[in-house]
């Protein structure tokens, strides 16, 4: 539910399903997935885009991450770090997947 903190800003995430479930949302950790070994804090945090093409660009690469774009307000609640050097306009974002999926405004196809 947003409320008068919504922020003024959103982010956008590949994801496998239209409408969202939680698993699109779920980090690599909540997922029981190996670490990443270059950046271990990162693990627990879900990676997201500024842009839809930047967002769509990492779909193509990467179809097994999903064939949708999901648009979700950021909370100034959740800590959000800017990952410039290993992709422009890349971001981890670390909220409970739930929050996130309440906060998905669009869902549009990767196309």
């Amino acid at each position: 539910m947003l409320t008068q903190a919504t922020p003024q800003y959103t982010l956008l995430r590949v994801v496998k399903a239209n409408p969202p479930t939680i698993d699109d949302f779920k980090s690599r950790e909540d997922q029981r997935l190996p670490p990443l070994p270059w950046h271990p804090e990162l693990n627990d945090g879900i990676s997201a885009f500024d842009t839809e093409e930047r967002a769509r660009r990492k779909a193509r690469e990467l179809p097994q991450l999903g064939g949708y774009i999901a648009e979700f307000y950021v909370s100034p609640d959740w800590p959000v770090r800017r990952r410039i050097r290993s992709s422009p306009g890349h971001f981890t974002v670390w909220a409970a997947p739930e929050e996130l999926l309440a906060a998905v405004v669009r869902v549009v196809p990767v196309r």
